[in-house]
């Protein structure tokens, strides 16, 4: 429920899809939730598919030009192959055991056109030591009040975000999200075991090199040399 720069963030997955590709390239997303990016992104790529697990999310999303469809990033549906496939926001954390991730980078494989390109972004181990903590935290959120916890159990490399939603109606809502925390060594095993190839890895949003101790890394994969 962190403020999100949907907007600087979309200029910077931009500058990626720019160095392959021009305005026509086919995009899909996956894990987009309610296309907060999407909105930003397709206004320049015209061929952008927005999906998500959950169909709720996606009717959220008001836009009448783009196209959207409910599906598992885990399983994707399309015969249809893409140039750059996006998965952002952490997504990729919440597929939560290594058969899964294997799986992913399969089906990211057969889904992207020769020469094609997947954009990622994961949380590390640091991201999730720096916001581990006992303590409750207490906000507002459209109109609703939240309470979050946040805890990292090293051992099951596992991050918990406990939410208890007050309602503006009264009504109360427990929420435990889990995200798995992968090691950085293990993205490339998977990637490359897929058959695709790590281009660029990147640290925390910048232009340095993503390391294990980085909080967060961007990662520039593709397929074919």
């Amino acid at each position: 429920m962190r403020k999100i720069e949907y907007d600087k963030w979309s200029e910077y997955l931009a500058s990626f899809i720019d160095e392959y590709f021009d305005e026509n390239a086919s995009i899909l997303e996956v894990g987009g939730g309610n296309g907060a990016l999407a909105n930003y992104l397709s206004q320049s790529y015209k061929n952008y598919l927005l999906t998500d697990l959950s169909f709720r999310m996606l009717k959220e999303n008001k836009s009448n030009h783009l196209h959207k469809v409910a599906c598992d990033m885990v399983f994707i549906p399309f015969k249809k192959k893409f140039d750059v496939i996006i998965c952002a926001f952490d997504s990729i954390n919440y597929i939560l055991s290594k058969k899964k991730l294997e799986k992913f980078f399969k089906e990211i494989y057969n889904s992207l056109e020769e020469n094609g390109i997947l954009l990622f972004d994961a949380s590390l181990e640091k991201n999730s030591i720096l916001h581990s903590s006992k303590k409750y935290k207490t906000a507002k959120f459209n109109n609703s009040e939240y309470t979050q916890s946040s805890q990292f159990d090293e051992k099951k490399r596992i991050h918990y975000n406990r939410f208890v939603i007050k309602t503006s109606d009264g009504k109360i809502f427990n929420e435990v999200h889990k995200q798995r925390i992968y090691f950085l060594s293990e993205y490339f095993y998977y990637i490359e075991k897929s058959g695709l190839y790590v281009a660029e890895c990147y640290d925390n949003f910048g232009n340095r090199t993503g390391k294990e101790t980085s909080p967060r890394v961007q990662f520039v994969v593709k397929k074919g040399f």
